[in-house]
């Protein structure tokens, strides 16, 4: 089974992150956008984001690379949560390392 928690708020509270660790687990390179329209309405996958620059997101998804040894190509994203102020995550990463 897999649970998820739907964060309240608006839309653009939503963010995504994707891009490329590399064997020493430093991130190579990556974009941000913050999702604006989604399917399903409110949680669902992007199907209107905009780039834009958010360094708490960038270096949340470089810690928990970091943190998990990831090499490779991951998507993550990320909801900012109002009730207590801090960012949750839904990661998409691949099997291997």
């Amino acid at each position: 089974m897999i649970a998820q928690e739907v964060i309240p708020g608006p839309d653009d509270t939503n963010w995504v992150c994707s891009g490329t660790f590399d064997r020493a687990h430093e991130l190579l390179d990556c974009t941000i956008k913050r999702k604006l329209g989604m399917a399903p309405a409110h949680f669902g996958v992007a199907t209107y984001a905009v780039s834009a620059s958010n360094p708490v997101v960038l270096e949340l998804a470089r810690r928990l690379g970091k943190a998990l040894r990831y090499s490779g190509s991951f998507g993550i994203e990320w909801h900012w949560d109002h009730r207590d102020g801090s960012y949750k995550s839904w990661s998409s990463i691949p099997g291997s390392r």
